[in-house]
């Protein structure tokens, strides 16, 4: 432990050892079959398998207690992974509000296997986190979005202290077709009128919109606001998280491991990899 001020409740008490995304999460990305078991981890220098994680002294033990209660628990045991999707597979069994082109959209609220206010909890305190602190990747590159004057109000929120501002929506979304067991940090978004920002941990993605120009239409589907607490499944999130580990691929430089690893797997499915060539990972 490490003596200094908790970012959530902002008293001076013994710090724990944090992590950006959750342990359990990160586990679910291990491939314990093959010889080196660790997650292929990618950031904008390297692509390496590591069993590192990305962590500081951010919280006292009764914060860090009270992201797991209110959302890591259950979240780690409801995402994605090779085997299952319970969320997913609970949405299926029932009946969608709405289908328009690639969106469907069901009431979260009405399905008993889903823990709605978990789900949003969980989001918001990654994003916080995530803003919080100056967090360092594998490779000590840096980490970080800017929540600007938001961040208070969500600290407020996730203490328990304050309501979620009309200001601020969480979107929860599902990919359609196959799912991707990873995930990526939180990242800044491509919308210019108002704080934009989205992550993914295996079959979920969270965007939050954060601002007074936030479209009605996005307001509507806020997993917090809602009525019906809104849940989606999106073709737009099956192609942003493919697009988003693409462009990691492509300027990622492969450790040796990872060339070793490449080849072997080639060799076993007995196709041809040209040196340099990534996009057949």
């Amino acid at each position: 432990m490490k003596r200094g001020i908790c970012r959530l409740c902002l008293m001076e008490k013994d710090l724990v050892d944090s992590h950006l995304i959750p342990r359990s999460i990160l586990k679910l990305c291990r491939e314990d079959s093959l010889p080196n078991p660790n997650p292929l981890t990618l950031t904008r220098k390297v692509m390496v398998r590591t069993s590192r994680q990305i962590t500081t002294h951010l919280l006292c033990s009764a914060c860090e207690d009270k992201f797991s209660k209110n959302g890591e628990t259950w979240v780690g045991a409801n995402v994605a992974r090779m085997e299952s999707f319970p969320i997913g597979e609970a949405l299926l069994k029932t009946t969608p509000l709405i289908s328009y082109k690639r969106v469907t959209a069901y009431a979260g609220a009405a399905v008993p296997e889903i823990d709605m206010e978990k789900l949003v909890y969980f989001g918001l305190s990654i994003f916080w986190r995530c803003s919080a602190h100056d967090w360092r990747d594998a490779t000590g590159g840096r980490i970080q979005i800017e929540l600007g004057p938001y961040e208070e109000p969500i600290r407020r929120f996730l203490l328990g202290e304050a309501p979620l501002p009309k200001t601020i929506a969480l979107l929860i979304a599902l990919p359609t077709g196959s799912v991707l067991i990873g995930t990526y940090t939180p990242r800044r978004g491509h919308e210019k009128d108002f704080h934009n920002f989205v992550f993914y941990v295996p079959g979920i993605e969270f965007t939050l919109s954060a601002g007074r120009k936030i479209p009605v239409e996005v307001r509507a589907l806020c997993a917090h606001t809602s009525p019906q607490k809104i849940i989606l499944f999106s073709g737009a999130t099956t192609s942003n998280t493919a697009a988003s580990f693409d462009l990691l691929r492509d300027v990622a430089r492969p450790s040796l491991g990872v060339k070793k690893f490449i080849n072997e797997l080639a060799e076993m499915r007995n196709i041809h990899i040209p040196p340099g060539d990534k996009h057949k990972l």
